[in-house]
């Protein structure tokens, strides 16, 4: 069985939910607004993304190209900008808010990436 793109975003979404609220349990760190932000942020700019790209691949190389590069460096630089607010503004969460949000990009990007790029080979 093939596994959609939307069948992996959702579990992994909710396994990567329930495993990171139980280790912070377990750690005994504070399960705060912002990493129910965060599970918002990074799946919604996830999806966006995924729509955009999944609708250039069938046109000119030279435009998908320019699309992946262009919609990967707005989510890193707008993603930049939302961490150093959060840093800035609640210091007393910066370790667990840091690191939850580098596991989530990372998870969320090399989830669209693999998609996007089998996608691409199959054309």
């Amino acid at each position: 069985m093939k596994v959609t793109f939307y069948i992996a975003f959702l579990l992994i979404s909710l396994i990567s939910l329930v495993a990171h609220y139980f280790i912070f349990q377990s750690l005994g760190f504070e399960w705060n607004q912002w990493m129910w932000g965060l599970y918002l942020y990074f799946p919604l700019t996830t999806l966006f993304i995924y729509r955009i790209l999944s609708k250039k691949i069938a046109g000119r190389p030279q435009s998908f190209v320019t699309s992946f590069m262009g919609t990967m460096a707005a989510k890193l630089f707008i993603s930049l900008t939302l961490l150093l607010i959060v840093l800035y503004s609640f210091p007393a969460i910066k370790i667990p808010f840091a690191l939850s949000f580098l596991y989530l990009y990372l998870l969320y990007t090399s989830l669209n990436t693999y998609y996007i790029f089998s996608q691409l080979k199959k054309q």
